[in-house]
C-alpha cells in the first residue's frame, strides 16, 4: 500500500512539472536541464 501511495505522488509530481512546463514554454526558451528550480531562479533573477 505504501508502495501504491509513493508511486501516485511521484505521478504527481511528474504531472506538477510537466503542467509547470507548459505554463513557462512560451515565456522561457526550451532548456534541457536536470535541475527545473535553477532556471526558475534564472527567470526571476537570483
Amino acid at each position: 500500500c505504501d508502495e501504491l501511495k509513493e508511486r501516485l505522488m511521484k505521478l504527481a509530481e511528474l504531472e506538477e512539472r510537466k503542467a509547470y512546463d507548459a505554463l513557462i514554454e512560451d515565456i522561457a526558451p526550451k532548456k534541457d536541464t536536470e535541475e527545473p528550480f535553477s532556471s526558475y531562479k534564472d527567470q526571476l533573477g537570483f
